[in-house]
């Protein structure tokens, strides 16, 4: 009589165990089901997709700056060597060396008008401190230098990669809403020698507003000429 065949799945020496060496019927574990059970994860808050958290990369390893992969749910902005500009030590696009931002003509549209003003000072202080709600004490306005500098911002300039400038996306969480790039090396190469804001001192706005009253109530009012 022949012996009956064991049921797939199942070892015929030990009926009551699986057979790792025959397939299991069921889902198989993949990054992004929600839990850490495969040898290469390191992490797993998935939620039927793999997805970035604040703690896991979207391929189930533990989020590092460093590893090469933008995590924007976890505030990065860059990540070495994926990297959009100057990249600091937590991912954040580190613009504080950066002196000057191109406002000439339309180019001046950073929360003002045409041409460089306290608007674009402004920018360039948020943008330099990755602050929301720092202000322009003092700045000057002079042509564009052969250094590192902000490129204009769009409509004017809708593709800033033909300008040698990198696009840095829209910088709202450091208060300005609008796409920047930067151009790492000349801006004056691609922007000419025209006007940009300059040599800002940053400040808090309670501070620099109390700072300007102060300043205008010690200014000697100049006598009327008649």
């Amino acid at each position: 009589m022949r012996a009956e065949r064991p049921e797939i799945g199942f070892s015929d020496s030990e009926p009551d165990e699986p057979d790792a060496a025959l397939p299991l019927d069921g889902p198989q574990p993949f990054c992004g089901d929600g839990m850490v059970n495969q040898d290469d994860e390191e992490c797993d808050e998935g939620d039927g997709q793999p997805r970035d958290t604040v703690d896991c990369d979207r391929d189930c390893t533990v989020r590092r700056c460093g590893d090469g992969h933008i995590n924007e749910v976890a505030g990065e902005q860059c990540d070495p060597p994926n990297e959009l500009g100057p990249c600091d030590g937590t991912c954040r696009i580190d613009l504080s060396s950066i002196n000057q931002l191109y406002c000439h003509g339309p180019c001046g549209n950073w929360g003002g008008g045409d041409g460089c003003q306290q608007a674009d000072a402004d920018a360039l202080c948020r943008l330099r401190t990755d602050s929301l709600f720092k202000i322009a004490e003092n700045f000057d306005v002079t042509n564009a230098r052969a250094e590192p500098g902000i490129c204009c911002p769009p409509p004017t300039l809708s593709d800033p990669a033909l300008f040698g400038c990198i696009s840095l996306g829209n910088m709202s969480a450091r208060g300005v809403d609008l796409d920047v790039s930067v151009h790492n090396t000349d801006l004056a190469s691609t922007h000419g020698s025209n006007l940009v804001v300059t040599n800002v001192v940053c400040g808090d706005p309670v501070t620099t507003t109390r700072r300007r009253a102060e300043r205008i109530a010690t200014t000697p009012m100049k006598a009327e000429i008649r």
